[in-house]
């Protein structure tokens, strides 16, 4: 079982995090500026994954990755034969070209209460938005005032810290993404 928090994965040329066969829990960390335009793997690749089991990318900021043409550069499923679900992650702005998505692959992969884009993905409580990083560019992926992702996670999401280990919430509800905006 591969277990990752409050970590930040950046700057990897070989792609952010590549699983196969494994259970894993993935939950508020960075997972930004991997990959390249001619890797296999952006931010996330679930190569195989076909039992049931512990299968959590939640409360994540998967941004900023890049791969090949037609790589699923924020989160590529695999073989995935058993349904996940991802809740509550950022998933924006990865390089993606020649039919690849932010996030795509096997149809048992699906998300919620997620802001993804620029294209969209189906699923409860997803946005669409510019999450307003307060500095992508100089690989800070905090979130900035007036973030669409502010109060919009799961009203149902218990998980109480962020990647800084400051308390969630800190609004009405828990944000989307790894970084809990302080009011």
């Amino acid at each position: 079982t591969l277990t990752v928090t409050q970590s930040t994965l950046s700057g990897n040329p070989g792609g952010g995090i590549s699983i196969s066969g494994a259970q894993f829990n993935i939950t508020n960390s960075f997972i930004v500026q991997n990959g390249g335009p001619s890797g296999l793997v952006g931010g996330i690749n679930l190569a195989t994954v076909l039992a049931t089991g512990n299968h959590r990318i939640d409360f994540n900021t998967i941004a900023a990755n890049a791969g090949t043409s037609t790589v699923n550069s924020g989160i590529n499923c695999g073989t995935v034969g058993t349904g996940i679900i991802f809740a509550n992650n950022i998933i924006y702005g990865n390089t993606v070209a020649g039919g690849g998505k932010q996030i795509g692959g096997s149809a048992n992969c699906s998300t919620t209460y997620s802001d993804i884009g620029p294209d969209p993905a189906s699923g409860t409580g997803n946005i669409n938005m510019d999450p307003l990083f307060v500095n992508a560019a100089q690989g800070n992926f905090h979130l900035s005032a007036g973030s669409p992702c502010k109060d919009a996670a799961d009203p149902a999401a218990m998980l109480a810290v962020d990647i800084d280990g400051e308390s969630r919430p800190k609004g009405s509800a828990r944000d989307i993404g790894a970084d809990e905006l302080t009011p």
